[in-house]
């Protein structure tokens, strides 16, 4: 199995990036949609609750409210990693097992560089556009102020960091 990994800072293209190769039918683990969908099972929402009580409304998160939690600090970043993580490879060995007589399979996580994963992948394409495109494409997609926007992209690794590693 030859493993692709799509990576980026937010904005930049990975979702288009992922779309071409399953338009080639090749298997592919959304990291961004499977942390979507962990952000609705209970248990992921009770652990979070007990960190950000706030950030939980009828059995809901807020996202716009844990965002700026976990932009604020970078700790608190690490605190919802902790929880999202470990729920995250469960689901990620699950998609291994499940295509692991592929020939190409194709995961698409923003985080790669940052998590130290870049050795699990056999070709890593990494995502870039100009910063103006960038902002605009996030301010637009993600409803968020400037200001959060600026923090989300200082709390990820910098394309000329990412292309030098």
């Amino acid at each position: 199995m030859f493993k692709i990994g799509i990576t980026g800072s937010i904005g930049t293209g990975k979702t288009t990036i992922a779309k071409a190769f399953t338009m080639l039918k090749l298997p592919l683990f959304d990291a961004d949609y499977e942390v979507k969908n962990l952000l609705n099972e209970k248990k992921i929402i009770n652990k979070i609750k007990k960190v950000w009580p706030d950030t939980v409304e009828y059995n809901s998160i807020n996202k716009k409210k844990l965002k700026k939690y976990i932009f604020l600090k970078d700790l608190e970043r690490t605190k919802l990693e902790n929880i999202i993580h470990p729920a995250l490879n469960i689901k990620k060995t699950f998609f291994n097992k499940k295509n692991k007589k592929k020939l190409l399979v194709v995961y698409d996580i923003p985080l790669i560089y940052e998590t130290k994963s870049q050795k699990l992948y056999d070709l890593i394409i990494l995502a870039n556009c100009s910063e103006k495109n960038q902002k605009e494409r996030v301010l637009r997609r993600d409803k968020i102020d400037e200001k959060l926007f600026k923090k989300i992209k200082n709390s990820q690794f910098s394309f000329k960091k990412k292309n030098g590693i």
